[in-house]
């Protein structure tokens, strides 16, 4: 009897243990973020991009200045003839003069210095005391090089957005080639210095050689970016002496009304005789994150739609502008847009097709080998994209490089191998760092 006392306890107890076990693992499930996954996988990847445009003759052309300023004086007239090259309006580039000039400045400054390096005035000091020197100096250029970068990475930002001028994008970037330059120079001479050191029967006078070198290095560098910097002045300044790119006569000239006029804006229409050198051009104007994917001579397809039908004709890229107009879009919201023109080819029948609305599509990206994921798997942080992975049941955060990404379609530069699989919808709610995750049943 106390047997069969014993032996119920036990199913009892053994009945209460699994039904325990169910309930903490039906109560972990529900806990979990049930989850659909992707592979990665190698295939080809084409994306395109449709703008609305405009055919036309090409037998006129509109100038519009690559400089904002003040105008300081119209040297064409109405009706008049110009011959290509001729200067048709000017503007003030005293602000473009001082940059010059104080970047000049600071290019005799570190001439200067490079003189007094390689005349051995600098003061000399113990080989280890040239160690903790260059230590320094690795110190300080890697913080300049990380803080020419940050402001470099937001300048390109705001070019891209149309809202900061090439001159200034163009500084920020010479003066991070410069800080890295610097960086890279001075941590070769520093690991150098140190292991010649180790290596044992080196002197001051070599240690101190190797200290010189990092410090002309260094202003090397800088001076080298400082005549990149003038060099880009003086074309600015060029540019604002605007010049006829085409012979033809004055049949507009709106900058004759200005006093001041922005980069982008129209400024004169220079047209030339009727019949002569004519050719059918398409233009559009397509946002600024498009535009860095097109380049010269790249095919593009135009369709014109009449009576129902489509009509498709081809042409090649023949002009982009390098500065972004802003404008309004369908929304009501701000947008910056860059200008492009096409050149038809020849041989296609479009006589009396001047001034038809057309659409024009681009090709923005093609390979045939690439490792995809769907956009929906790939998520923005800051600056770098980043994936979820499952391990031990749990959603994990990894860093990916990104070649392109369409609206369907991310072409994986590094950081994922084919056939890994990705949590595939990172919207996915409740979906963070480290949560349970099931995967769904297909």
């Amino acid at each position: 009897m106390r047997n069969k006392k014993k032996l119920l306890i036990f199913i009892i107890l053994a009945v209460i243990a699994v039904i325990a076990v169910g309930a903490f693992i039906s109560k972990k499930n529900s806990e979990s973020l049930h989850i659909d996954v992707a592979k990665a996988e190698v295939k080809t990847v084409t994306d395109t991009y449709t703008e609305n445009g405009t055919l036309g003759a090409g037998n006129s052309t509109v100038i519009i200045p690559e400089v904002s300023g003040k105008i300081l004086s119209v040297d064409v007239e109405m009706n008049r003839k110009v011959n290509a090259g001729d200067i048709l309006f000017r503007i003030d580039s005293s602000d473009l003069d001082y940059q010059k000039r104080l970047n000049e400045s600071e290019l005799a400054a570190y001439e200067s210095q490079m003189s007094k390096i390689r005349a051995g005035q600098i003061m000399s000091a113990a080989p280890g005391a040239y160690i903790e020197d260059l230590k320094e100096q690795l110190d300080a250029a890697k913080s300049a090089m990380n803080f020419a970068k940050q402001n470099y990475d937001a300048a390109q930002k705001l070019y891209s957005a149309g809202t900061l001028s090439e001159l200034e994008m163009e500084s920020k970037k010479a003066a991070y080639d410069a800080a890295n330059s610097s960086y890279e120079r001075i941590n070769i001479n520093y690991e150098s210095a140190l292991k010649r050191l180790n290596d044992s029967g080196i002197n001051g006078n070599s240690i101190d050689k190797e200290f010189f070198r990092g410090e002309e290095g260094q202003l090397q560098a800088q001076i080298d970016a400082k005549h990149s910097t003038i060099s880009h002045i003086d074309t600015q300044i060029d540019k604002c002496k605007v010049k006829a790119s085409q012979s033809g006569i004055v049949t507009s000239l709106p900058v004759k009304e200005m006093s001041v006029i922005q980069a982008g804006q129209s400024a004169v229409t220079l047209t030339k005789a009727s019949g002569v050198d004519d050719f059918i051009e398409a233009e559009t104007d397509v946002l600024t994150a498009i535009a860095p994917y097109l380049k010269i001579g790249d095919d593009v397809e135009v369709t014109l739609t009449l009576r129902g039908s489509d009509e498709k004709y081809t042409g090649r890229i023949s002009e982009i502008y390098d500065y972004a107009t802003q404008g309004t879009s369908a929304l009501g919201l701000n947008e910056y847009r860059v200008h492009v023109k096409v050149a038809m080819d020849a041989d296609q029948n479009l006589s009396g097709k001047d001034g038809y609305g057309v659409n024009i599509k681009f090709n923005v990206f093609h390979s045939d080998k690439s490792l995809v994921i769907p956009s929906s798997a790939v998520f923005k942080d800051e600056d770098d994209y980043f994936v979820y992975l499952i391990k031990d049941g749990k959603a994990s955060k990894k860093k990916v490089k990104v070649e392109y990404r369409s609206s369907s379609d991310t072409v994986i530069k590094s950081g994922l191998k084919k056939d890994e699989e990705v949590i595939k919808n990172v919207d996915t709610e409740g979906l963070h760092e480290g949560v349970h995750v099931i995967r769904n049943k297909k």
